[in-house]
């Protein structure tokens, strides 16, 4: 028995390895050598979530050039972003930049716009590697509110406005350019890397090596039987972690599961991704909160008309965003008392009717056996106890 005990730890240790880790083994080995991979994409992918340079809107700079620009802002000055990612993919970048295999890589057409009006989040950059590879980035939701209620719009819409620009930016970054071509996403970018990469002309379908999909949600139209996806669908590599909420929403295409050093919601984070060699570490099969919370959340969507999932998400984010000025999760988080206390108000203001429907919504989604969330806010809104 120990010795099993002995077998099982030891195993796990030598999967319980990042990206960093990668960074690592096989910074030193350059891409002409050893020739691009599933671990490189959810590289590129995780560092979209960074905001580059100005100067990297319209013009062509270096990964040195853009780890040092972003190495000298203070930590306290950083742009917002998914906190358990951005400290680590500042650390990514500067890895890259050093190293020969990333080393003379560049970077342009960054893009980052919030527009409130639409409800719209979306960045993008793309990035040129030696041997005339081009690797197309799509950032996944960051800290913006709107972002956030734009990924829940995916349930009831047909398309949403970051697909529309999505679609579009791959196009431009395809124009005047040869070679072989690569497109990526984490989360939210993952459902923007194949919506692009469907929407593709022919000629430039052809030139597309790989389109990888890292726990992007699904979509709730018949877009995965179009021919436009079809076209792709073997190009397309798309993984998830153990106990995915993310990946597993709505109709999504076959992926692979994922080993992560984290539990459930956490494993959302590419850096808690277990990554051997050149391959990110596979699972046999999902967890068993996975597998419930799957159930649940696709089970809630699919029970409410697409005009009931759209009432919801707009009257989730009208108590969301009731505060003055609230317009990330970091603005919620900084003043909790009066963030809770507008939406309170908020709550109070709505038709009981509409009310209870909400709060047996997010029951369905966030409360059960396996997953409580412990969210002081929730709590706090809702009188919902340990």
């Amino acid at each position: 028995m120990a010795k099993d005990k002995k077998d099982k730890k030891d195993k796990r240790e030598t999967t319980e390895n990042n990206m960093l880790d990668y960074m690592a083994w096989r910074g030193d080995i350059p891409i002409s050598t050893d020739g691009l991979n599933e671990v490189d994409a959810l590289i590129f992918s995780t560092i979209a979530y960074l905001d580059l340079p100005d100067e990297a809107r319209d013009h062509v700079m270096s990964l040195k050039e853009i780890a040092d620009a972003l190495g000298q802002i203070p930590v306290e000055d950083r742009p917002e972003g998914p906190e358990l990612i951005m400290d680590s993919a500042y650390e990514l970048i500067r890895q890259m930049a050093d190293s020969k295999r990333f080393g003379d890589v560049t970077a342009t057409g960054f893009v980052n716009e919030i527009d409130e009006e639409l409800e719209m989040q979306f960045s993008a950059a793309t990035f040129m590697l030696p041997g005339d590879i081009t690797y197309v980035a799509f950032r996944g939701t960051d800290n913006a509110l709107i972002g956030w209620k734009e990924d829940l719009s995916l349930s009831f819409m047909d398309e949403i406005p970051a697909q529309t620009e999505a679609a579009s930016y791959a196009k431009k970054a395809f124009e005047g350019r040869s070679g072989s071509f690569y497109i990526c996403g984490h989360s939210k970018g993952g459902n923007l890397a194949l919506w692009a990469a469907a929407h593709l002309d022919a000629s430039e379908k052809e030139k597309l090596v790989a389109v990888y999909n890292n726990d992007g949600p699904g979509f709730s139209t018949d877009f995965l039987d179009r021919k436009e996806f079809l076209d792709i669908q073997d190009k397309v590599h798309s993984f998830i972690p153990e106990s995915s909420i993310v990946g597993v929403l709505m109709d999504h295409d076959d992926y692979e599961i994922v080993s992560s050093s984290s539990k459930t919601v956490l494993q959302h984070n590419p850096f808690s991704w277990n990554v051997l060699g050149t391959e990110i570490v596979k699972s046999e099969s999902r967890s068993r909160s996975g597998r419930t919370l799957d159930h649940t959340a696709n089970a809630w969507i699919r029970s409410m008309s697409k005009e009931e999932r759209e009432d919801f998400v707009d009257t989730l984010f009208e108590i969301l965003m009731a505060g003055d000025d609230v317009q990330t999760l970091g603005d919620l988080d900084k003043n909790k008392l009066k963030s809770i206390g507008a939406m309170q108000r908020k709550l109070r203001e709505m038709e009981p009717e509409r009310r209870k429907q909400l709060k047996e919504s997010l029951n369905k989604i966030f409360i059960n056996d396996e997953t409580k969330s412990n969210s002081k806010l929730w709590r706090a809104l809702w009188g919902w106890k340990n």
